[in-house]
């Protein structure tokens, strides 16, 4: 077995994993190889061997692509001390690395990773007795959560979490509520048609105004950017939600808008006047390559969610973490 490690730029990492693994050093997966020139022939060197390469966070590469890797390595993100870091970063990093940085290095990849294993015990003080927050990213059921729970303190996840204000709130709530869509080709629409047009949440109130507003949108085209700018920021969500619960012993409750139906009669919530097949021209081609590059990808994620935090459908009290879709482990 071969194996890919995300990690910070720890000089330490990938000596450590070559003798844990039993397997031999390679540079990393983005430089040129002896024997192979390109990822595919990447991959199948190997398949054929036993060999670690990395990625650290400075390294730019395709999320999907990632995924994708996963069918010829295992990826195993490993987690770090701030202090260790300090004293066996990679040169490239200089002397430029807060305390802001690390954080951010190692929340990244979470949602893509097999195996997390840190090097040192890694845990971050926080308060457990703020308020219940809803954290979404965006456009997969905030408003609808609001009106089961009544939780009315709410965020979306954006790129700057981690270094504002935002994460302090999440880090001191006493009860993180999470909620995404079923189907990729779902988010994928209400991302372009939010970018496009703006949030647009409907209740018995305006539901008659809405209607005349969105009766005068023009079609919307869908491109692979707006696949992959979809499924990174469903990547990027994921991140800190895991990231929570490792390095904070955070309680998530998580759950998919579309299991939350049946509730749907006991809240003021009418569904936004507007049909994806009428705004998305190409709705069709859109579909098919979603359900066939995307969605898996995106099972795979909801996967790893559901088996960490459990599936709440808000008509059974919180259950307990049972198990974990990634092996979590500390190595001394």
């Amino acid at each position: 077995m071969s194996f890919l490690l995300l990690h910070n730029g720890n000089c330490l990492v990938k000596p450590w994993a070559s003798k844990f693994y039993n397997c031999t050093q390679m540079v990393c997966l983005n430089d040129p190889w002896p024997d192979a020139t390109d990822l595919q022939e990447k991959y199948q060197l190997v398949s054929a061997t036993s060999i670690c390469t990395d990625l650290t966070t400075a390294d730019v590469f395709d999320i999907k692509e990632l995924f994708n890797a996963k069918q010829s390595l295992q990826i195993v993100k490993v987690i770090t001390a701030y202090e260790n870091d300090l004293a066996n970063l990679e040169p490239v990093w200089g002397d430029n690395y807060s305390k802001e940085q690390w954080l951010i290095s190692t929340f990244s990849r979470l949602s893509c990773a097999d195996q997390v294993v840190f090097l040192q015990p890694v845990v971050l003080s926080c308060l457990q007795s703020g308020p219940d927050i809803i954290f979404t990213p965006g456009r997969s059921g905030t408003h609808v959560l609001k009106g089961i729970t009544n939780v009315h303190n709410y965020l979306h996840h954006d790129d700057n979490l981690l270094i504002s204000n935002k994460l302090t709130e999440l880090v001191n709530a006493k009860k993180i509520i999470s909620v995404l869509r079923k189907k990729f080709i779902d988010q994928v629409c209400s991302d372009a048609i939010g970018q496009k047009y703006g949030i647009i949440v409907s209740n018995r109130h305006n539901i008659d105004k809405n209607c005349q507003i969105t009766s005068k949108w023009k079609p919307i085209k869908l491109s692979t950017t707006n696949y992959q700018l979809t499924l990174e920021k469903i990547c990027n969500y994921v991140d800190v939600l895991l990231g929570l619960k490792m390095l904070y012993n955070k309680h998530v409750e998580f759950s998919l808008l579309d299991n939350l139906q049946e509730h749907f009669d006991n809240i003021f919530f009418v569904k936004n006047p507007y049909r994806s097949q009428d705004i998305i021209s190409n709705y069709s081609e859109a579909v098919d390559a979603c359900e066939q590059e995307y969605q898996p990808i995106y099972d795979q994620i909801i996967t790893i969610l559901q088996r960490v935090f459990g599936t709440n459908l808000y008509n059974l009290l919180p259950k307990e973490l049972t198990s974990a879709a990634i092996d979590c482990k500390i190595v001394d």
